[in-house]
């Protein structure tokens, strides 16, 4: 039997996530992962529909 895998792809979010902790001092790290989920419900998944309405806008420009 052939064996497939689903590849891991690392989001923005992810990689500034993985940068910005990397950079901080211990208190600056706390203070972060104190404060993530609340950041994390802020973040705005837009509908397909408004996607779709921003490309038909770029695009006829």
């Amino acid at each position: 039997m052939a064996q497939t895998s689903t590849p891991v792809i690392k989001t923005a979010n992810s990689i500034q996530d993985e940068c910005a902790m990397e950079s901080l001092s211990g208190d600056d790290e706390q203070f972060y992962a104190s404060i993530q989920p609340r950041l994390k419900k802020l973040v705005k998944q837009p509908k397909s529909e408004t996607i779709e309405a921003i490309l038909k806008y770029s695009k006829s420009l």
